[in-house]
């Protein structure tokens, strides 16, 4: 089977864009649903731990995005404000990490990546509209709101 041929650096950026638009639109939408109160929440207890996590990975789309655009045209002010974003958001990564195999930590896995946390650390967790705090770590919206505007403004401006 022929392989296609390799994208042009346009082409990546387009996409990139594209993405990072969805991703700072979902952004936007889950730091709303954070700040409001919805329908649901009269039986969906959880409901505002769902939209930090949904919100944690619409940071981290928005975040790879971000790098395709920075590895497809070698920008600086993309790099600049990728280096930023991580500042700003440091817990990011690990809210992802945890989150996405939680499974390893639910079954004490030995090959968990932090090892000091177990099954029953996964319970203990603060959500509010402004701030999710768990496993030690830390997001608050405001500073989510800052730091992915100012990547999707710097993302938007780039041209091929």
């Amino acid at each position: 089977m022929e392989q296609p041929p390799e994208a042009t650096q346009e082409e990546t950026l387009r996409r990139s864009q594209q993405v990072a638009d969805t991703a700072a639109r979902a952004v936007a939408l889950q730091l709303r649903r954070l700040a409001t109160n919805e329908p649901e929440d009269v039986e969906f207890w959880d409901r505002m731990w769902a939209d930090w996590e949904y919100l944690i990975v619409s940071l981290r789309r928005l975040e790879r995005a971000a790098r395709a655009v920075w590895l497809a045209t070698s920008d600086e002010a993309v790099n600049i404000e990728l280096t930023r974003f991580h500042q700003r958001l440091p817990s990011l990564k690990h809210f992802r990490d945890i989150g996405e195999h939680w499974d390893d930590y639910v079954l004490n896995n030995p090959k968990r990546h932090v090892r000091h946390f177990t099954a029953w650390d996964l319970d203990m967790k603060v959500v509010s509209p402004s701030l999710i705090g768990w496993l030690g770590h830390t997001l608050e919206a405001a500073d989510v709101r800052v730091a992915a505007a100012d990547l999707f403004q710097v993302v938007m401006a780039v041209r091929a």
